[in-house]
């Protein structure tokens, strides 16, 4: 059975019948909730709620404000939706500044610290000879671009933010799979390959030094990309650099694209790794954007999410995967909801 509610710290309630929540990478959670007397929530924009789905021994849980209230009915109907912004959103303004010499994992810790937001970020320790936040730019926006600076994407688990790359998230799942789906098991309404390509992970890197001759060598990798890579290695030597733009050139890849409707899953969420069994095959996928409806009328669950991996590697090679252990959870701060504790971890 499953069930849905609304609730603020301060006690104020409601048993939702109907709730929608919308998840994807580079964006704030948001969920749209019914409930039975609109008027009761009118007066609360910005104030800290919770938001949960209770499916059997899976829940989701997002911490976050509402945003807006806006009544669907009207006379004796009192039923209004209440739509809640995750606590991510709180990264909506920001103020311009910049950073030179400086690495990803330490902008991206400028960048949450004041908001007491705990980070996942993989362990690139190369250095941004120069990065600026743009004057009308939010934090939620820089971090976003430094993400894509750096050939990653940007999600967030209410007030814990992680910086992956999808292709190397996959590689860290294959030992520790997070959800399983059998495609003949009647647990999926619809599974669809889609057919086009998109380029992915043609970064633009460049590897420049100079010799023990005192030689200068500058080799480029896919120099008309936009998005730009460091090399994160220190050379020595034209052949050294050579071999280096190899191997950078092996790692581009085209991400097939795929979309699951299923019944509902309330503890998957955009950022996953979810794997899908059709007979003897079993193709692991990473979780761009996730969507989940609950309408307790038709007593229906449905979860549907949009889905990528390397198209050349459905069982990617596994990767070392650091355990991160229990995410900090949220807590309220003068009604701002921060990690519980200080907490970065590079994977």
């Amino acid at each position: 059975m499953t069930t849905a509610y609304l609730r603020m710290p301060s006690g104020l309630t409601a048993e939702s019948r109907h709730v929608t929540v919308a998840e994807g990478v580079g964006k704030h959670d948001m969920a749209t909730v019914m409930v039975p007397n609109a008027q009761q929530w009118r007066g609360y924009q910005d104030r800290p709620v919770v938001v949960s789905i209770v499916d059997g021994a899976h829940t989701k849980r997002i911490a976050g404000y509402i945003d807006t209230v806006a009544p669907v009915a009207s006379g004796k109907d009192r039923r209004g939706a209440v739509f809640v912004l995750g606590g991510s959103s709180a990264m909506r303004s920001g103020t311009p500044r910049a950073w030179t010499d400086a690495t990803p994992v330490n902008i991206a810790r400028d960048l949450l610290q004041p908001y007491g937001f705990g980070l996942e970020m993989e362990a690139y320790e190369y250095r941004l000879p120069f990065f600026a936040q743009q004057g009308s730019a939010s934090d939620w926006a820089t971090l976003n671009a430094l993400a894509a600076e750096c050939g990653m994407v940007v999600h967030a688990y209410n007030t814990t933010v992680r910086m992956v790359h999808p292709a190397t998230e996959l590689r860290r799942s294959v030992r520790t799979p997070q959800h399983t789906y059998t495609l003949d098991a009647g647990g999926i309404n619809t599974f669809v390959g889609v057919n086009s390509l998109s380029p992915m992970g043609f970064e633009h890197r460049r590897f420049f030094g100079v010799d023990k001759f005192g030689s200068a060598f500058d080799l480029d990798v896919n120099p008309g990309q936009p998005v730009s890579v460091g090399s994160g290695e220190t050379l020595t030597s034209l052949a050294a650099a050579q071999e280096a733009v190899q191997r950078a050139q092996k790692r581009r890849f085209l991400q097939r694209r795929a979309t699951l409707d299923a019944i509902g899953a309330a503890d998957v969420r955009a950022g996953d790794c979810l794997t899908i069994v059709e007979g003897s095959t079993r193709s692991l996928w990473f979780v761009m954007e996730a969507h989940h409806e609950f309408k307790a009328k038709q007593n229906t669950f449905r979860s549907e999410f949009a889905l990528c991996r390397d198209d050349n590697d459905s069982a990617p090679t596994p990767a070392p995967h650091r355990g991160v252990g229990d995410r900090p959870a949220s807590v309220l701060v003068n009604g701002r909801w921060r990690s519980q504790r200080g907490w970065s971890v590079t994977l």
